[in-house]
């Protein structure tokens, strides 16, 4: 992503919020986080976040974890072109194969996607990679609230 892209991307999330732009540490640490992603990427974050109620604060972690795979959801084209077959676990869900969605039952209404232990894709290498038994340990429910 080009730093142009990305500040003008931050500061109209940022203003769009009433707040000022970020800390140059601050901004450079999300930065570190989304620099690998296309330019096109920040428009679809911009657009997302000015619909959010409070900006998030981890906004790295944020448009990292939950706006780029949706933003990926939008953009198959951009997904790796090696076919994933997926495990019985996530190839039976409606993620996707490669993904898993959780919720925590007490807040159905927040919906999490994790990295299945059987995706292999190179562009969310960096996720944790999650199964049945971590997602039970962690309080969730696996699939999508009823």
């Amino acid at each position: 992503m080009n730093r142009d892209t990305f500040r003008n991307g931050i500061e109209e999330i940022y203003t769009a919020h009433g707040k000022a732009f970020p800390a140059q540490k601050v901004a450079e640490g999300v930065f570190e986080r989304v620099k690998d992603l296309p330019d096109s990427f920040m428009a679809f974050a911009v657009a997302e976040l000015r619909d959010y109620t409070t900006l998030p604060s981890n906004l790295g972690r944020e448009l990292r974890r939950n706006l780029w795979p949706a933003y990926l959801g939008k953009n198959p084209q951009l997904r790796a072109g090696t076919e994933i077959k997926g495990c019985d676990l996530c190839r039976s869900g409606r993620a996707g194969p490669g993904f898993i969605y959780a919720y925590n039952p007490a807040d159905s209404c927040r919906v999490v996607m994790f990295k299945c232990v059987c995706c292999t894709q190179e562009n969310v290498a960096h996720w944790e990679s999650w199964d049945m038994g971590k997602i039970y340990e962690a309080g969730l429910v696996p699939g999508l609230p009823q």
